[in-house]
């Protein structure tokens, strides 16, 4: 009923720990640059609609601008204005850069 079973050899337990690290070399380093890129989509797109909400509070409340820090997950967005009519807002980006998106109204 029983067959002898003698396991598994030393050779087939280090092709599988070969292979097994192969596909970890291949993958892990696609996957940190996928979560970098996520990280700047999200920060772009926080600071796109800060943008866009600090835009409809000048248009509906008729005042001028002003620059004003907004602090979103510990990271600083400065909202900036000047006497024309263009409103900017910068940020820094997870390489150590600042970034800045401007709009006008």
């Amino acid at each position: 009923m029983l067959r002898k079973n003698e396991g598994f050899i030393l050779a087939e337990l280090f092709l599988a720990f070969s292979v097994w690290i192969l596909i970890s070399g291949i993958f892990f380093p696609i996957f940190m640059q996928l979560n970098r890129q996520f990280t700047l989509l999200d920060r772009e797109k926080v600071a796109s609609h800060l943008l866009y909400e600090y835009l409809q509070a000048l248009e509906t409340e008729k005042r001028e601008t002003e620059n004003t820090t907004i602090i979103v997950k510990n990271i600083p967005y400065v909202i900036s204005g000047n006497q024309s009519t263009e409103v900017c807002v910068q940020y820094d980006n997870t390489s150590d850069q600042t970034k800045t998106i401007c709009e006008s109204f």
